[in-house]
């Protein structure tokens, strides 16, 4: 029987949930692409043992903090330290996308106030993911051409550095989005940045399963075992969405 593959996980970052010191998993940057997963690996911890039991051999650990939250790794679950453990380091990288309000337009103007209103909140993050990619190309093509005419590099920049392979579309951008409006969020920066994307999570991923086909673009789905994202979705959404989304001839695998 092989050995299943979880697409998605922050085994071996994370131990106890009440104490901090054990959770490695995210920092508190808002951007931080230079960060990888695989130099965080605990490989001593009591949760790899329990999950490679279940039948999990390998697993894509991945960082969850900030926005721009990191480069994860693929790991199988057995090594004494973490370069026995690394199949492949610098995978994908991970952005957390910002939450779509889920109001009527009438109860969002309830709730928007001149320091508090969530749409522009939104809008500024978009923006703010959109210029590091672009500031990652244009450090990138200096960094190019200054090696090919023999002139002075620019400062070290780590950050643009790590950036930029992902922003020439070589190598995977996992979006975290869920709802409707992240994953089409999602798509819009994957159409303008031409990317290669991936989601992650995707639990409203039916309610847009043509526009993931158009844009070939495949979902990691976050569980089944879940509730409905919104109220009015139907009882059994979460445990339908897979078989919709295949019916739709959209790429996808379940993770944890």
């Amino acid at each position: 029987w092989p050995g299943l593959i979880d697409a998605g996980s922050v085994v071996g970052l994370f131990e106890v949930g009440s104490l901090r010191e054990t959770q490695d998993f995210s920092d508190s940057a808002t951007h931080q692409p230079e960060l990888r997963t695989s130099v965080a690996l605990h490989p001593d911890s009591e949760l790899i043992p329990v999950t490679r039991a279940a039948g999990v051999l390998s697993a894509y650990v991945q960082p969850d903090g900030g926005t721009i939250s990191g480069q994860g790794c693929l790991v199988e679950l057995d090594g004494w330290v973490p370069p026995e453990m690394v199949l492949l380091d610098k995978v994908a990288l991970n952005i957390n996308l910002p939450r779509v309000p889920n109001l009527s337009p009438e109860l969002l103007a309830r709730f928007t106030t001149p320091g508090n209103d969530p749409q522009k909140r939104r809008k500024e993050t978009l923006e703010a993911i959109k210029e590091q990619f672009q500031r990652a190309l244009a450090y990138d093509k200096v960094v190019t051409e200054s090696k090919a005419k023999r002139l002075a590099s620019p400062a070290p920049d780590p950050r643009l550095t790590a950036l930029a392979p992902y922003a020439k579309g070589e190598k995977p951008v996992i979006f975290v989005a869920n709802s409707r409006g992240q994953i089409l969020d999602a798509l819009s920066l994957t159409k303008e940045l031409k990317l290669k994307a991936i989601i992650s999570g995707g639990l409203e991923a039916w309610k847009v399963a043509k526009e993931l086909k158009a844009a070939n673009v495949p979902v990691l789905i976050g569980g089944t075992l879940r509730q409905p994202g919104d109220e009015h979705d139907p009882a059994d959404a979460a445990y339908a969405n897979p078989a919709r989304l295949s019916e739709s001839g959209v790429k996808f695998a379940i993770r944890s």
